[in-house]
């Protein structure tokens, strides 16, 4: 049953959906998350191993020093000092493989970056 006055009534959906955005909150906040990448990461194409390497992002002339935490044959999540200066698509080259691979950006969390290898 609403209050008759107006005001009331508009006070009163006020609080409500503020606590219905507190429990979804508060629901959100402690759900388990996956350690790293989007949800449902889980599910890649190939397995990734944890590393520890050095490498370079390289992208118009430039480079970016950055740290391979894990990578697969499909790609890697890389940690880099400024994630906002990172394009989309770049090359990565990590000299302890004497490799470089083509990657496009997938995810971007705080430091580090998801890449699929092109």
């Amino acid at each position: 049953m609403l209050p008759d006055d107006p005001i009331k009534t508009i006070a009163l959906v006020v609080v409500f959906g503020g606590l219905v955005l507190l429990a979804a909150s508060a629901f959100f906040l402690f759900m388990p998350q996956p350690e790293e990448g989007p949800p449902g990461a889980e599910g890649r194409a190939a397995p990734r191993r944890k590393v520890l390497k050095t490498a370079t992002i390289e992208f118009g002339g430039i480079e970016m020093d950055c740290v391979v935490r894990n990578i697969s044959e499909t790609g890697a999540a890389l940690e880099v000092a400024s994630p906002q200066m990172c394009p989309f698509a770049f090359v990565l080259a990590i000299p302890s493989d004497n490799s470089t691979r083509h990657c496009r950006v997938v995810w971007r969390r705080g430091q580090r970056l998801g890449v699929r290898f092109d």
